[in-house]
């Protein structure tokens, strides 16, 4: 629960859009957990991995929208029943064992979206771990669960997808076509609510293409879609969680500084004067083309005044980490070492990551965790 708390704390870590939140903060605490007592090796830890991600996206599609419009917060309701899968890989249980895991999980699945821009919603990440991990256990000591739990009557899947569930076509594909693979992860670089992403690419991208600074811009009008701007509901945030889910503050910070990174989400941001200022000169609203569209990210949408007159025009659909937009490997550590200096900026890191990197081998995975954890 600790490890998936601090996983999702800083609302960097990764994403997947089918899934419609962010599994490895659930799963990876899951198997830093469990697999030093399995003896579990670097392959098996990132095949059980697979097998709750893909588990999470195909049941993210089957049931994600209706999730999003009754307030559930998906990487909790959803990251539960992958956790729980992820551990039952570990554990090399049998399939009704597993079954019985997954109906126990179905039970512990919980997570309001009202919560969001607090403490709280890390918590539902830490409960989703715990109790998926949880669920396995008590599958693997005998606990039994309906065997129905998931699509009978007042199941999992009509409680938690209503209507959307009738055709359960997304899950027919589970082992067939790959989710990490296509759409794949959206690999975070901003720490903050990914519905903001694409927004902050595109005034990235605009004020290095054309050299403006800050001070030059009069207004920004931020077209998303209804799903965005829903998340993106502190236009005046108050606390560092309320910034994570205010499209005001990140694009405020990026004109302020030419850029959005960790220090932006501390309480000293927040107080900065200049950043509320900036603050100020943004407008959100609802784009033309995504009212009818009540799910999805799909694009932001920028149009730009500046003091003297001129206006610029900019749309960002593929946010930077993401499959068509890529992070390179150099990329990819330097966030990880970014991250890991904010912890601790005393020992060497690059050791670790080289840890990270050797996970594909047949080494017992809790000799990695040694040179992780010391």
């Amino acid at each position: 629960m600790a490890l998936g708390i601090l996983a999702h704390a800083l609302d960097l870590d990764d994403a997947h859009s089918s899934m419609g939140g962010h599994p490895s903060a659930v799963l990876v605490p899951v198997i830093l957990a469990l697999s030093p007592q399995v003896s579990a090796t670097g392959k098996q830890a990132l095949t059980a991995y697979v097998a709750g991600a893909e588990a999470a996206a195909h049941l993210g599609r089957a049931v994600a929208h209706k999730h999003f419009l009754s307030g559930w917060h998906a990487t909790s309701t959803i990251g539960v029943l992958a956790a729980s899968l992820t551990a039952a890989h570990l554990l090399k249980l049998r399939p009704l064992e597993t079954q019985h895991a997954l109906g126990l999980a179905a039970s512990m699945a919980a997570g309001l979206r009202i919560n969001f821009g607090s403490d709280t919603k890390s918590l539902h990440v830490g409960q989703a771990a715990e109790h998926g991990l949880t669920a396995a256990l008590l599958a693997s000591a005998g606990l039994t669960s309906s065997r129905d739990a998931l699509d009978g009557p007042l199941g999992y899947l009509q409680c938690f997808g209503g209507d959307a569930i009738d055709d359960l076509t997304p899950m027919t594909d589970l082992g067939h076509h790959w989710e990490l693979l296509d759409p794949g992860l959206d690999v975070k670089l901003y720490a903050c609510c990914g519905a903001a992403s694409r927004a902050i690419d595109a005034l990235i991208d605009l004020l290095e293409e054309t050299g403006l600074e800050g001070n030059d811009i009069e207004t920004i009008d931020a077209l998303l879609s209804p799903h965005a701007a829903a998340l993106l509901k502190f236009p005046e945030p108050k606390t560092v969680d309320e910034a994570r889910f205010s499209l005001h503050h990140c694009l405020g910070s990026v004109l302020a500084d030419g850029e959005l990174v960790l220090k932006h989400f501390e309480p000293s941001a927040i107080d900065r004067l200049d950043i509320q200022r900036m603050r100020r000169r943004i407008q959100m609203g609802i784009h033309p083309e995504l009212k009818e569209r009540q799910f999805g990210f799909v694009f932001a949408h920028l149009r730009v005044r500046t003091k003297d007159g001129r206006q610029f025009s900019r749309r960002s659909s593929a946010p930077k980490g993401g499959k068509q937009r890529p992070l390179t490997n150099d990329e990819m550590g330097s966030k990880f070492l970014n991250c890991a200096r904010c912890f601790s900026d005393d020992r060497d890191w690059s050791t670790v990551l080289e840890a990270l990197d050797s996970l594909n081998s047949d080494l017992e995975l809790e000799s990695m965790l040694g040179v992780i954890s010391q």
